[in-house]
């Protein structure tokens, strides 16, 4: 149980030092979306085809299914120790991918090498994961949707603050084997932040500590700021104004570190009513939670939304190039996916709850407007391949492309985070979002990021070497560097199957997200009561009332200070005429925690036996010691009405 806050003065301190040490750790999880700065220069370096440079950002998502496992052990060896580990893991596999990518290390066969050096990088990646985006939501139940969107928006400022700092200190990248310092520079900020993080971040959360609602809002506004700065780095011209404007992008992204120490943030106001999340009414293992459609309905949505991002941020050096933009484009598209993956991961939420959870409609109907804006995205940069290369158009259309796709992107994984918490229980999250984080990855990248963009690609460019122009306004030539390696595709002919394909499949996403929502318009119903329940009771006790109801439906519930635990008052539940007086537990105010369970309590004697009640008519009531749920038949939990009930 969850208790209500009063309004007092506590300490925030674990809290804080949770949410910014995990947004910390979750930069590391961002290398992947780097990719695209540095994939040129591979290509050129060691003459590979377009299949084989896919496959060194994309297989690695393979593992994904076994990403459950990743969740297990950071259970095992704890928040501090995995984050330092999986920090750690990655900057050593990005220090060797380097050595190896600038033939320092001599490899048979480079392309085997480096595959298997990034499917080493993606298990540290994972470790990170499984503690960087689950930690905030035990520590913030009631905020989770911010506290998810403050640490999945991060992954997205990465990209944005990397690729900017690269062109800052080493110029705008292209084929030249310098392009690879970029590994080295992600390495150093990967394992500076991870080690930060499990410095900083509590073992444990605090069962008494309070939820800061004020700096939530202020980490918010300044990342929303931040959003700003990091679009305008990418649009500003290469010059005195864009060397200007990176340490600002640089000095804000550093900015949220002070306030992980800083005392002053520890005296802040309670939550009112109405400014939290509700809370979740279910719980299922995972094993559980793979017997429902929800969980594989979801899976494939998840899976198209991030495989349309992935393809773009593995493939955005060759789609400016077939567009016949110039290469110096590159950063700037790579930003503005960035700044958009930013952005959405920090606003989706927000408006998912105001707009649907707090109201009680369910919250999957956001995944649907997600996936409708991908699908618009791929439409975009179709169109952005058919326009005359290099023109004014084609770049606003890249431009707008590439935010629209970094938009809907950057939504999808924190929804991921909240919507398995709502749909299936908080209790395995850790092992229950890792499924969704894998396995989306996994099916969504081999399949729309890897071998869907290659096979067009690589047909495209051979029908060009046989001598076919292939559709589209683009240069009608290929540009064979390396003696044996593929061609280098140039036209719309390149993407436009892939885009049209990703397109496509959005839109059965949206169909699929209905479908969630519609069967879950029930449990979102019931978790809007619940919180109901608590936060009634909370203003009753504030006012100084004898007695509040805070029932809902059938059910009525009644404050009576100082009925047990001193002057502390209970809840007592009632449905008609039939009290549940004897069976009260005390409603605690002042602080938001678990509660210990009481004693065991003798069956009081009744005046008339009680009248069986309906289970409907105790919506938000859980049973201390027997309430269970089963999932195989209803979303409603069954109670045990003997025993001592408590408010969830």
């Amino acid at each position: 149980m969850y208790w209500v806050s009063d309004g007092s003065l506590t300490s925030t301190a674990l809290g804080r030092r949770a949410l910014i040490g995990c947004m910390y750790a979750a930069v590391a999880t961002g290398v992947t979306y780097g990719f695209s700065m540095y994939s040129s220069a591979l290509k050129e370096q060691f003459c590979f085809s377009q299949q084989q440079l896919a496959n060194l950002n994309t297989i690695q998502f393979s593992l994904g299914p076994f990403s459950p496992l990743f969740g297990a052990f950071a259970r095992r060896c704890g928040v501090k120790g995995t984050l330092l580990l999986g920090g750690l893991w990655v900057s050593s596999a990005q220090i060797v991918f380097y050595l190896v990518a600038t033939q320092r290390i001599h490899a048979g066969d480079p392309a085997k090498v480096l595959l298997g050096i990034s499917m080493l990088q993606y298990m540290g990646i994972q470790l990170i994961s499984s503690c960087a985006f689950s930690t905030p939501i035990m520590h913030f139940q009631r905020q989770r949707g911010m506290a998810a969107a403050l640490v999945k928006s991060f992954v997205g400022l990465a990209g944005a603050v990397v690729s900017q700092l690269y062109v800052l200190l080493f110029g705008v990248p292209g084929a030249e084997p310098e392009a690879l310092n970029c590994i080295l520079l992600w390495a150093s900020v990967s394992l500076s932040c991870c080690v930060f993080a499990s410095v900083i971040v509590p073992s444990t959360p605090d069962e008494s500590a309070r939820e800061p609602r004020t700096m939530l809002r202020y980490l918010h506004t300044h990342l929303l700021v931040l959003t700003g700065v990091g679009t305008a780095v990418a649009l500003a011209p290469y010059g005195p104004v864009h060397r200007g404007l990176v340490p600002v992008l640089l000095a804000m992204a550093l900015a949220p570190l002070g306030i992980a120490l800083a005392p002053c943030w520890d005296r802040q106001r309670a939550l009112r009513e109405g400014d939290e999340a509700p809370l979740p009414t279910v719980s299922y293992t995972t094993l559980q939670m793979l017997r429902t459609p929800d969980a594989w309905l979801l899976c494939g949505v998840g899976s198209v939304v991030i495989g349309g991002g992935n393809m773009l941020s593995t493939n955005f050096g060759q789609i400016v190039q077939a567009c016949g933009a110039s290469e110096a484009f590159v950063p700037t598209v790579v930003t503005l996916f960035s700044t958009g993956n930013l952005l959405g991961r920090l606003v989706a939420t927000i408006v998912s709850d105001r707009v649907l959870a707090f109201r009680g409609r369910p919250r999957p109907w956001i995944a649907a407007a997600i996936a409708a804006l991908m699908g618009s995205a791929q439409l975009v940069l179709l169109l952005a391949g058919l326009c005359a290369a290099g023109s004014v158009g084609q770049a606003a259309l890249l431009a707008l492309g590439s935010v629209c796709a970094g938009i809907a992107f950057g939504s999808m994984w924190p929804h991921l985070v909240v919507l398995a918490s709502e749909l299936f229980g908080s209790s395995h999250l850790a092992a229950n979002y890792l499924f969704f984080d894998g396995g989306c990855g996994a099916v969504g990248t081999l399949l729309l990021a890897n071998l869907l963009p290659t096979f067009f690609y690589s047909r495209a460019a051979t029908d060009d070497d046989e001598g076919g122009s292939g559709a589209g306004s683009g240069p009608d030539l290929t540009n064979r560097t390396c003696a044996g390696s593929s061609s280098t595709c140039l036209g719309a002919q390149c993407f436009l199957p892939t885009h049209s394909i990703i397109a496509g499949l959005c839109l059965l996403a949206v169909v699929a997200s209905a479908v969630i929502a519609r069967r879950s318009a029930g449990l979102y119903r019931q978790i809007k009561r619940n919180a109901d329940l608590i936060a009634r009771a909370a203003v009753g006790a504030r006012e100084g009332a004898t007695s509040a109801v805070v029932g809902g439906g059938g059910a009525s519930g009644v404050l009576v200070p100082g009925a047990t635990e001193g002057s502390k008052p209970t809840l007592s539940l009632q449905y008609g005429a039939t009290s549940a007086a004897a069976m009260t537990q005390p409603l605690l105010l002042g602080a938001v925690a678990h509660a210990p369970p009481p004693p065991p309590l003798s069956k009081p004697p009744l005046s008339a036996p009680p009248s069986p009640a309906p289970p409907s008519a105790y919506a938000g009531v859980r049973s201390a010691t027997s309430a269970s749920f089963s999932p195989r038949h209803s979303r409603e939990p069954s109670l045990d009405w003997h025993a001592i009930p408590e408010v969830d």
